[in-house]
């Protein structure tokens, strides 16, 4: 059991991979979307891997990997009320997985869809800022359309 956790948290560790604006033909388990907020990060998740990260136009798609199978799992997706004073700014955010007290051990891949203008700078056309998302090593551009 062990070595399913160092190699599970090994990949987590590793990071994500990243695209930016690709075509629309992400589609979802479902047709939910989450609403990102301002909120407070470093919030409690449970164990999960970003498989892919992208941003196209004000959506966020993720599409990530955990245990599960036995019950349904909730997901949010939050971003720190601060952010940097430098050009473009800089926010941290990110997703919380709630497994539920989860004990299957099925591995899930789900794609999430987040509405992420929330988050934006500015709900002006054109405003730039950079997000920081936990568990993910590289930052993401997110230009408010």
């Amino acid at each position: 059991m062990w070595k399913i956790k160092f190699l599970f948290l090994s990949i987590f560790l590793i990071g994500c991979g990243i695209k930016t604006h690709t075509e629309d033909n992400f589609s979802t388990n479902s047709d939910e979307i989450i609403k990102a907020k301002i909120g407070r990060v470093n919030q409690y998740s449970d164990t999960f891997v970003f498989n892919s990260v992208e941003i196209n136009g004000n959506y966020l798609l993720l599409e990530i990997i955990y245990k599960g199978g036995c019950k349904e799992h909730d997901f949010n997706f939050v971003g720190s009320s601060t952010i940097s004073k430098s050009i473009p700014p800089i926010r941290v955010v990110q997703l919380v997985h709630l497994a539920n007290k989860e004990n299957c051990e099925k591995e899930i891949v789900k794609k999430l869809k987040v509405d992420i203008s929330e988050l934006a700078y500015k709900k002006e056309k054109g405003s730039k800022i950079y997000f920081t998302l936990i568990g993910c090593e590289k930052r993401l551009e997110y230009v408010f359309e």
